[in-house]
């Protein structure tokens, strides 16, 4: 009789500890593209209203790009905004277990922009410890944007004194 209500209460402790793993991993899935920019949007958003926060005073935000790896994954991001005086500038930044790191801020269009490819899935990866491509792919082939452009991404991908978490 023990060693049955022993067996049961086994067999429920498992059973609730499969649910709960069950739970668990389901809430870990990966966003989508759309969802990645519709958190960055907000996360950046919220971060315009302190004025010159990213150096871009008055701006307001013309783009959010997921930048995908070489692999298909989304591991970067490129946010563009528009100034008041008219002149563009950019952030760009990694995702880390669908978190949010900026890197870098710089005073231009992007490269995506000027190339006119703001429709095709963007890509970034590393072809040196001092430079990144920036690329786009077309029926299987990618074809560069920019290269060498240097950026602190490469030099680590955790978050620093350098990097601020959106």
């Amino acid at each position: 009789m023990k060693k049955s209500f022993q067996r049961i209460v086994n067999l429920g402790i498992v059973f609730v500890i499969c649910v709960m793993c069950i739970g668990f991993f389901s809430a870990c899935t990966d966003l989508t593209e759309e969802e990645h920019i519709e958190r960055i949007t907000q996360r950046v958003q919220a971060r315009l209203d302190d004025d010159n926060l990213f150096g871009f005073s008055g701006a307001t935000i013309s783009g959010v790009y997921i930048l995908y790896d070489y692999n298909d994954e989304p591991n970067f991001f490129m946010v563009e905004f528009l100034q008041s005086s008219g002149r563009f500038g950019i952030i760009v930044g990694f995702i880390q277990r669908n978190r949010y790191y900026v890197s870098e801020s710089y005073s231009s269009r992007s490269h995506f922009r000027e190339a006119g490819v703001l429709d095709e899935r963007k890509y970034m990866g590393f072809f040196s410890r001092d430079g990144v491509v920036l690329a786009v792919r077309r029926d299987g082939i990618f074809i560069c944007v920019a290269e060498d452009l240097p950026t602190d991404l490469t030099v680590s991908r955790k978050p620093s004194h350098r990097l601020f978490r959106l």
